[in-house]
């Protein structure tokens, strides 16, 4: 285990995306629409203005982050705290007890093209970590970087290759199924103003029922104890929930929602922080949906 001890980033920003048109929305990364940077109230829309004018330590009630000597001993991280793949990384990070650097990335000001970034990372989406020298971009990549660097006897990544390979189906269904389900589904409706999809909400409402029958059984996503499946969709489902849809249809979700809050170490300071930036950028620009 690493002697980097942990330190969840608290951030300054404010400000939201929001697109015109549904074609802008396909050809950005999904970390990069979902970031809240810094920008004027002008180029924002009315209903959004109450956010856009408060920082985001008013909007959470917490001082900003005071510097140490310690940062030069900690992973620096590039990341938005509205991003849900941010957040697992975040989650991770405070499982292992690893301290982390925060770097915020403006992302609507194109931070993350500039030369500086694009050398650490030439795909230009966040998360992305640099540990002493070594950058890694994409969030589960991150997460198991993570364990098998700095948590080797952890039972977040189990070393029973069946467990272990349960473990890394839940986070491929995470990332390829659950999560980019609900970003076809939610993202156009609060950044290009589109209509409810019936038919998207219809799969999303699949890959909810996909982890309630995983969850059959199971006290967490991959057995009995609490692994990087659990950090990962954690991530995910406190997203899905927050844009206001319901999880009462899937008794199992609720239950294991409920239980990952409760054991994830430093939930609220990983996750629930970013959260509520992302239910308050939500509350500005979606009105409430008739599904």
């Amino acid at each position: 285990m690493s002697d980097k001890r942990c330190c969840v980033p608290r951030c300054k920003e404010s400000g939201v995306i929001v697109s015109k048109k549904s074609a802008d929305i396909k050809s950005k990364p999904i970390e990069e629409i979902l970031s809240v940077p810094e920008q004027s109230t002008s180029s924002v829309s009315n209903k959004s203005a109450d956010i856009t004018r408060k920082p985001i330590e008013e909007i959470l009630s917490v001082p900003e982050q005071s510097s140490s000597s310690e940062d030069n001993m900690a992973i620096d991280l590039y990341y938005t705290p509205s991003s849900a793949p941010c957040r697992v990384v975040l989650l991770v990070a405070a499982a292992l007890n690893i301290q982390l650097n925060p770097h915020v990335v403006n992302l609507r000001g194109g931070e993350q093209l500039q030369p500086e970034f694009l050398k650490l990372n030439p795909q230009h989406t966040v998360p992305t970590i640099v540990d002493d020298g070594f950058s890694l971009w994409e969030s589960r990549a991150i997460s198991r970087y993570l364990v098998n660097t700095y948590g080797v006897d952890s039972s977040l990544y189990p070393t029973d290759p069946k467990v272990r390979a349960l473990v890394d189906q839940r986070l491929d269904f995470d990332i390829g199924t659950l999560y980019p389900r609900f970003a076809e589904y939610f993202y156009p409706q609060i950044f290009a103003g589109a209509s409810a999809d019936k038919a998207l909400h219809g799969k999303l409402q699949e890959g909810l029922k996909f982890l309630n029958t995983f969850l059959e059984g199971n006290k967490y996503a991959a057995g009995n104890e609490l692994t990087l499946a659990d950090l990962s969709l954690v991530a995910t489902v406190s997203t899905i929930d927050a844009a206001g849809i319901s999880l009462h249809e899937y008794p199992n979700v609720e239950r294991w929602f409920e239980l990952v809050k409760k054991t994830a170490p430093d939930y609220e300071e990983a996750n629930g922080r970013g959260i509520q930036v992302f239910k308050a950028m939500v509350k500005n620009l979606l009105p409430r949906s008739e599904l």
